[in-house]
């Protein structure tokens, strides 16, 4: 089996093969991935979607926008195509597809491109023996 990420596109390709021959290959996005459907129990017939779409990462954030809709056999019932939701460092906010997540990130090359922790700011360093007694601790209680 072969996975492959591609970061830019936020996207694996994954092959399986036996012998020097494919067996399945596919692409999978998260920018846009395939819908969620579901079908009511009782009514086979009826099928509601949601999909998100135009996910990315700005800077320390996650961006992406909701679609849903209902189909009864043949017949869309409804077609609704909600704000867009940003949330991360950056705190929560509802934003139009068009914001493009509502954040322009400098990078320090030139252009638009997520930002790297220089590590300036006032946190301790990340101590694993410190966090395994405070949980050992935790445990006693």
């Amino acid at each position: 089996m072969k996975i492959t990420y591609h970061p830019g596109d936020f996207a694996f390709d994954v092959a399986m093969s036996m012998n020097d021959r494919i067996l399945y290959e596919n692409s999978m996005s998260g920018k846009n991935p395939r819908p969620m459907c579901i079908s009511p129990p009782r009514m086979p017939n009826l099928k509601v979607c949601a999909r998100l779409y135009n996910v990315f990462f700005p800077g320390r954030n996650f961006h992406f926008c909701l679609a849903m809709n209902g189909r009864w056999r043949s017949v869309e019932l409804f077609n609704i195509a909600f704000d867009c939701l940003r949330m991360g460092a950056n705190g929560l906010a509802m934003l139009k597809p068009d914001e493009d997540g509502g954040l322009t990130i400098p990078n320090p090359q030139g252009g638009v491109d997520a930002v790297i922790d220089a590590g300036e700011d006032d946190i301790e360093e990340y101590d694993e023996n410190l966090v395994r007694s405070l949980l050992d601790t935790l445990d006693d209680f």
